[in-house]
């Protein structure tokens, strides 16, 4: 592997700390004089004040800079919602509400619209780019870094399967996901911890950025172990 890899935690409308972080894993990789890989764990919406400000963000700078983002199963709620808003109205529950906001639309949680009027609603607030950019997010990723496998996904894997054929409900959801996987390290986030766990089978880095203010970032590197560095709140 000839980048290092920066792997960033749930970040959940959390600009200022998705920002905080970014400028801190280049000045990282500034000094081991490579151009980082950064990788979102998904769940980079909701929950926070300006999800709509990150996804800005994330879809502003060149596809070459572009980081890589796996889905998470708050990106899949908000798709849902964006499809069928009626039928997918619990997402507000969920923190889509505050995401609805950061866009400069407050609906009621408890009444819901016309369907048509909804629609137009949705179709003058959010940017159609937005939509495309989170319809074109992966599952999951994997790289080999000092001949060990790692693969990152939102919420794990389910053991019983192949590792490219997971469910929705397991990469996405946490269902059936195993404590481990053979053969391989499983990265993830969905699950908040208050400090990052990190084992040879399983590493856990979701800190609760919208809730500690603290958003935690792993580094894989050829030749050092695996490290994590935390932004915002308390320093690890």
């Amino acid at each position: 592997m000839e980048q290092p890899v920066y792997a960033i935690g749930d970040v959940h409308g959390c600009r200022a700390l998705l920002a905080l972080a970014l400028d801190a894993i280049r000045q990282d990789a500034d000094v081991l004089g490579k151009a980082p890989k950064i990788i979102l764990l998904g769940d980079v919406i909701d929950r926070g004040e300006d999800s709509a400000g990150v996804l800005d963000d994330l879809t502003r700078v060149s596809r070459e800079k572009m980081p890589t983002v796996v889905l998470g199963n708050h990106e899949r709620m908000m798709l849902s919602f964006l499809r069928d808003p009626l039928k997918a109205w619990d997402w507000l529950q969920q923190g889509g509400f505050e995401t609805l906001r950061s866009y400069g639309l407050v609906l009621s949680p408890t009444e819901k619209p016309n369907a048509r009027r909804l629609m137009q609603m949705l179709q003058a607030h959010i940017p159609d780019h937005h939509i495309d950019w989170l319809q074109g997010l992966a599952h999951g990723y994997r790289l080999q870094v000092n001949a060990k496998t790692y693969v990152l996904t939102h919420a794990g894997l389910d053991a019983a399967r192949p590792v490219e054929a997971q469910s929705e409900a397991a990469v996405l959801w946490g269902h059936n996901v195993s404590p481990e996987y053979p053969g391989l390290c499983m990265v993830q986030g969905h699950i908040v911890v208050d400090r990052p766990l990190l084992s040879d089978c399983l590493i856990r880095i979701d800190t609760g950025a919208h809730v500690s203010g603290r958003l935690s970032v792993l580094r894989l590197s050829d030749g050092r172990p695996p490290s994590v560095m935390s932004f915002g709140g308390k320093t690890l």
